[in-house]
């Protein structure tokens, strides 16, 4: 079990982690009952950036070939994932400071 703050009215909040659709950290503050939603696991950002490179090297030959190419929904998912979890990240360290 991890200890966290709320980032709503800063009590400290212990237990265990639901994950959200994208897989971040959602903990529940047992004062307030509002959510706090924490960064990604290192292991599920690994994952999004290998699906993007991997999505990335695959348009490049699909470009090659001449083929005209549609985002798909998981590399659309990873994107918005580390993009929120680098916000995430961001809010948390200047709650910090």
């Amino acid at each position: 079990m991890e200890k966290i703050i709320c980032s709503h009215c800063k009590e400290a909040i212990e237990g265990k982690p639901k994950r959200t659709f994208l897989g971040f950290q959602r903990y529940t503050c047992q004062s307030c009952k509002k959510p706090t939603v924490y960064p990604l696991t290192s292991g599920y950002r690994a994952i999004y950036w290998i699906a993007i490179v991997v999505f990335a090297l695959g348009s490049l030959m699909a470009l090659q070939q001449g083929n005209v190419l549609i985002p798909g929904i998981l590399l659309i998912a990873a994107t918005i994932g580390l993009i929120k979890d680098k916000s995430i990240q961001k809010k948390i360290i200047s709650n910090k400071i």
